[in-house]
């Protein structure tokens, strides 16, 4: 009995494509299957509608597909996912470029800080001619409090900025 409803499938297939297959019981309880509409008589009937065919490749760029029109989507999406992870990358590499220069600018404003407060003579270096001239008291003092802003400036820890 398997055999025969099996290959009674298997040669309704092509007209499946085709046509609408019909299924019903007749008043003994037995199954048929027909591209005719089942007599009245039926006690339970069942329509079959044929499946589209695929859409032609040919057709013109206005009459996409859905499906193709998913995938362009999912494309565009995935377009969208690289352009975002690249700029998030390239903002990590400039943080951490930042953080390093702001580290090395910390360490020189400490160091400078510290050349200050050793004490001795300090001198400055006249840009037009060369010629050294020495810091006053007064003047080291201010030379030493501007060197600590510096190191405050440079080297207090960042807050997240969101």
């Amino acid at each position: 009995m398997r055999t025969r409803i099996l290959a009674l499938a298997i040669l309704l297939l092509p007209v499946a494509a085709a046509a609408q297959i019909y299924q019903w019981k007749d008043a003994g309880g037995k199954t048929h299957y027909s591209d005719q509409p089942p007599p009245a008589a039926a006690k339970q009937e069942r329509t079959f509608a044929p499946r589209l065919p695929p859409p032609s490749v040919a057709g013109t760029a206005s009459e996409t597909p859905p499906a193709t029109a998913s995938l362009q989507d999912q494309e565009a999406a995935f377009q969208q996912r690289q352009v975002e992870k690249e700029e998030a990358r390239a903002k990590q590499e400039k943080e951490a470029s930042a953080a390093s220069e702001r580290q090395r600018s910390c360490e020189l404003a400490k160091g400078n800080l510290r050349n200050l407060q050793v004490g001795g003579r300090q001198v400055r270096f006249d840009p037009k001619t060369g010629d050294r001239a020495y810091l006053s008291e007064a003047e080291i003092a201010e030379t030493v409090r501007d060197a600590q802003r510096a190191v405050d400036e440079w080297c207090k820890p960042q807050t997240a900025q969101r």
